[in-house]
């Protein structure tokens, strides 16, 4: 910033003191008067030779008045001696007088000069012209030296000046006395005449007169621009090639800063990707830096094509805008509108692509378009900034004060671009101002990052520590269900499993109302099944309760709400309850035990329901939280199993007990015994594994094992009531025998074990009786066989117009317990947590597909592909991993077809 008001001030002072040129004539005599001693060193101010030069428009005229066209007159013959006699050079047409510093595009165009014309299209900022200017020097000048002595020898016996030219557009040639002194690119009258070239340069001038004749030649067909647009110094050698070496030293110094925090910055994006801050900021300091050696004193047009480094040049700033909008929009996202964002980003690509590929003279006339999206994109930052600083953004005020700077000082450079100020280009150093405010802003955003993440550190201890609470408690919710799920199964006494069922829940809740309320299956009926009351209520309470039978759809009350929806319902107060939404029993628990709140849990088997579970205190009880609630549910999951168990116990005892019956009526005919006899046995093997049914006939019982590692499967058909209310009896039968024979064969075949079918849901396990290391592969196989046949089955039905099923298929692995009831009709059935999450797989699956739980994947991941569907809400499990099975991977299957095991699926599965 010093340096950048040092130079202001010079040029503000070099501006108000120094004469200019008027009407082609600069008359120095006075400005630099010499009074020196013999021997004293003369220190001269470089002067700029501004003012009015003598303009020839589309002529070449050389040094002594004399048109390159040898066919045109001679403008002058006679050397300047002094103002007065300045030979009259107004006979010739085409001598005017131009202001310099300044192109000639609006001159020609206001002094109705002919324009430059192509095809008949006329292009402004094209043509060739000379340039004149006389200056006077003073008395003695020639005397004078300005040069060391040891560099004398470039012009023996004579003095010297220097003249420091500034980027011509876009070709020219310098004479000085009459001589050819500097030649740069080629100048023509044409566009393939011309070769054009910018190159800032010191030359020397000898000083043998009193005046300097100074003619340059230019042509420009290149550029949008053309003449003399940037002042021409003349002056001591030393002090002109002085300010060039102080000019590139500055340049370079840029460069190196900005590249390096360039580089920084893009270094900083390599370690943290997710901070796109960095790699915006650090692109756009590494074009920055390069503008230095593109502008001034050009640098890099020495060593350049000059195509090419006209393209670099307005590429740095036309990828550089995009770049500091992006930014200033990942620094603060909600203060800059994306859609200025999208117009700045995208105004700039097309402008970029307009560079690249058109002519230099077209893309350089798109400048002033370009100049205006930056004034847009300043502004737009700068409101953006406002906007920070009123909404307490973060290191906003430092950011605002280097925005600002930056703005001010581009705005500098766009105006002395458009030749309206001629003070030159100090984006830069602007820049580098913002750079700073830039890492103040960074500073502050690392302190605050440190400070959350010692925050962050704190909470994530409390996090874990409260976790590692949760997942104790979780384990001991376990145990103790694990414990209570061993005692009720070890008994199939419905009541005494009531008894243990109220016993473990009054050792952990407030509670001493209970109720068992199962569902008859073949009419709308509730009935109490067991209760648990007070020892303090009459008996008469007692059978009251116990003989309720209720038809819950037209009582319309709590157990028909339960049932309906198959979920847990908790009344927290019941006189917020209108009386016309409670059945007479509801009403009737209410006033016997004047309870004011209610739990109610569905018991599910395969989610259909099998009874109710009422839990109360008389005289109202507490609230119960979500987490008691959650575990008491899981309680009355284990209940519900055991509860259908003794159902179940109960069914086969009745059944044994009317085989029993029957046997004594066989007995009267001693061929007919021999025959059922033949035929239990038949079907003892049919409805029992052969391990099992073996160890049965031996021993007369079966003892229960428990399995480490089983793999269950559940099916179920969708929409099954609504199809079968449409079938006839012997037509919804013939379906499901089917359907099931088929799955009966597919089971056999994989060496899986049938378990059961309740209505029209299909049970079956593999790793039982029998162990094995491959039950999980066994049950997808079968699952893809099912799954194909139900596919093949509703498409021929939906080609004939006859309803069809769709059907759930579910699958879980685990430990569970396997074993014989009674001792007729014997069924051999599985218990366990495994058994109630594989019935959650099929229920929380999609018709069609077959749903894995995460545990059955690990173990079948290596031979099939599967979906992941993420963690799924399963009945009373909380969030449970699944999988859809796709098939067999195409390296395990015929043909890739993802159904038929090959020949590697065998090798690999027999090992």
């Amino acid at each position: 910033l010093l340096i950048l008001c040092t130079n202001c001030k010079n040029l503000i002072s070099e501006s108000s003191k120094q004469p200019e040129a008027i009407k082609g004539l600069l008359d120095l005599q006075d400005y630099w008067s010499i009074k020196s001693k013999a021997g004293e060193e003369v220190n001269l101010i470089p002067i700029k030779l501004d003012g009015e030069w003598e303009f020839y428009w589309k002529e070449f005229i050389l040094p002594g008045g004399q048109n390159i066209d040898s066919d045109k007159p001679n403008l002058y013959s006679d050397q300047f001696n002094n103002n007065s006699n300045q030979p009259n050079l107004k006979s010739y047409r085409s001598k005017s007088y131009i202001k310099v510093p300044d192109n000639w595009n609006d001159f020609v165009n206001n002094h109705n000069l002919p324009i430059h014309k192509e095809n008949g299209k006329s292009f402004r900022g094209k043509g060739f012209a000379t340039y004149r200017l006389v200056v006077l020097l003073p008395e003695n000048m020639e005397k004078k030296a300005f040069l060391p002595e040891n560099n004398n020898d470039l012009f023996p016996g004579l003095r010297v000046l220097s003249l420091k030219l500034p980027s011509i557009s876009s070709a020219y040639k310098l004479f000085i006395n009459g001589s050819l002194t500097v030649e740069t690119g080629k100048i023509g009258k044409t566009e393939n005449e011309t070769i054009p070239a910018e190159l800032p340069r010191i030359i020397n001038v000898p000083i043998n007169k009193k005046e300097l004749e100074i003619v340059i030649q230019i042509s420009n067909f290149h550029y949008d621009r053309g003449g003399l647009w940037n002042s021409i110094k003349l002056g001591p050698p030393v002090s002109l090639h002085k300010e060039r070496e102080n000019n590139l030293l500055l340049d370079f110094f840029l460069l190196g800063s900005l590249l390096l925090i360039g580089i920084y910055h893009l270094g900083l994006f390599a370690l943290r990707r997710n901070d796109r801050s960095t790699v915006y900021f650090g692109i756009f300091s590494i074009l920055t830096a390069i503008r230095p050696l593109l502008t001034g004193e050009k640098y890099l047009y020495f060593m350049l094509n000059w195509h090419l480094a006209m393209k670099v040049e307005y590429l740095t700033i036309t990828i550089g805008v995009p770049f500091f909008i992006l930014f200033i929009h990942s620094i603060f996202p909600k203060e800059v509108p994306g859609w200025a964002k999208n117009f700045i980003v995208g105004s700039s690509g097309i402008f970029s692509l307009c560079i690249l590929f058109l002519p230099s003279y077209y893309y350089t006339k798109t400048i002033l378009a370009i100049e205006i999206i930056i004034i847009f994109n300043l502004l737009l930052v700068t409101y953006a900034i406002i906007l920070a600083i009123i909404r307490k953004r973060i290191g906003a005020k430092s950011f605002f004060f280097g925005s600002i700077v930056f703005s001010i000082i581009i705005t500098n450079d766009i105006l002395h671009d458009l030749t309206i100020i001629h003070t030159g280009y100090y984006g830069s150093y602007g820049f580098l101002v913002f750079i700073f405010s830039q890492a103040f802003f960074l500073s502050i955003r690392s302190a605050i990052a440190f400070k959350q993440v010692e925050s962050f550190t704190e909470t994530l201890e409390n996090k874990i520590e409260e976790r590692t609470n949760q997942f104790k408690n979780a384990n001991q919710k376990l145990e103790y269900l694990n414990e209570f799920s061993k005692l009720i199964n070890s008994t199939n006494n419905l009541d005494l499993i009531f008894e243990y069922a109220a016993s473990q829940l009054k050792q952990n809740f407030d509670f001493n109302l209970f109720s068992l309320h199962m569902l008859s299956k073949y009419e709308d009926i509730i009935y109490t099944r067991c209760i648990e009351i007070p020892d303090y209520f009459s008996k008469e309470i007692y059978e009251k309760l116990k003989n309720i039978h209720v038809r819950y759809k037209e009582d319309k009350g709590s157990f028909f709400t339960v049932i309906q929806k198959k979920r847990t319902m908790y009344l927290k107060d019941l006189s917020k309850i209108h009386e016309t939404s409670k059945s007479e029993s509801d009403k009737m628990y209410e006033n016997t035990f004047s309870i004011k709140s209610v739990l109610q849990i569905p018991l599910l088997i395969q989610n259909e329901i099998i009874g109710v579970f009422t839990i109360n205190k008389d005289g109202g009880m507490k609230k119960l939280s979500k987490s008691e609630i959650s575990f008491i549910e899981s309680f009355c999951d284990q209940l519900a199993i055991a509860v259908n168990n003794s159902e179940l116990y109960e069914k086969i005892y009745l059944e044994r007990q009317q085989a029993e019956i029957e046997k004594g009526i066989a007995v009267v005919a001693q061929n007919e015994a021999e025959m059922e006899r033949a035929k239990s046995e038949k079907l003892l093997l049919n409805i029992l594994p052969k391990e099992v049914a073996e160890e049965l006939k031996e021993k007369g019982f079966a003892e229960p094992v428990l399995f480490d590692s089983v793999s269950v499967m559940f099916t179920d058909f969708k929409g099954f009531t609504l199809i079968a209310e449409r079938l006839s009896p012997q037509e919804l039968v013939k379906d499901l025998d089917a359907c099931f024979v088929q799955f009966d064969k597919i089971v056999e075949r994989r060496k899986l074990e049938k378990l059961k079918t309740i209505g029209d849901s299909y049970m079956c396990a593999g790793g039982i009786p029998k162990k094995n290391t491959t039950h999980a592969i066994d049950c997808l196989l079968a699952a893809l066989e099912i799954q194909d046949f139900m596919n093949m089955m509703k498409d021929l039905k939906e080609q004939k117009g006859f309803p069809y099923w769709e059907l759930r298929l579910g699958i879980h692995s685990g430990p569970l317990v396997a074993g014989v009831i009674g001792e007729k009709k014997f069924a051999y059935d599985v218990w366990g947590d495994t058994v109630n999450t594989a019935s959650r797989m099929e229920s929380s699956g999609t018709p069609g597909k077959i749903n894995i739980s995460g545990t059955t994947y690990e173990l079948v991941k290596e031979f099939f592909d599967c979906e992941y569907r993420g963690e799924v809400s399963a009945k009373n499990k909380g969030m449970v991993q699944m999988y859809y099975v796709d098939g067999l991977k195409k390296e395990f299957s015929k043909g890739g077809d993802a159904r038929t095991p090959n020949g590697k699926f065998w090798e690999v599965y027999s090992k």
